[in-house]
Parts: C-alpha cells; sequence; structure tokens
C-alpha cells in the first residue's frame, strides 16, 4: 500500500505515518507536456510556468475517504 500524500496531519497521514505506510510525505507528480511545435504557447507565456497545488488536511480528510469503505 502507498498512500502518495503530504504530511500535514490529515486522518489519513497520521494512521498511514503510524502504520508505516510508504508514500506519506511523498505527493505524486503530475507533469504536462505540451507538444509545443503543434501547439506553441503564446509569446506572453514565456518559457510556462511550475505550479505546484497541496490539499489542506481538512480538504484530505473530507475527500480522500472512499464511500462503503472501513477500516
Amino acid at each position: 500500500m502507498n498512500l502518495w500524500i503530504p504530511d500535514n496531519g490529515s486522518q489519513y497521514a497520521v494512521l498511514g505515518t503510524a502504520a508505516g505506510v510508504d508514500g506519506v510525505g511523498e505527493p505524486p507528480v503530475l507533469q504536462v507536456n505540451r507538444d509545443l511545435i503543434n501547439n506553441p504557447l503564446n509569446p506572453s507565456c514565456g518559457a510556462g510556468i511550475e505550479v505546484t497545488v497541496t490539499p489542506s488536511a481538512a480538504d484530505i480528510d473530507a475527500h480522500l475517504g472512499i464511500p462503503g469503505w472501513s477500516k
């Protein structure tokens, strides 16, 4: 099992850490590659941007659960 979530105090991070589950504190990376030859960026974009999105503990607790699953 691997959670791949930030170690931000969510119930899943706390329980996963206590259980020795891999991936707590190692959220996944989603890399989007654009075909710059056939779909170039607008010159005003420069080289593009890099964005980091990290859900809050409250967000993870509210939305990560799988309905019908129990511990």
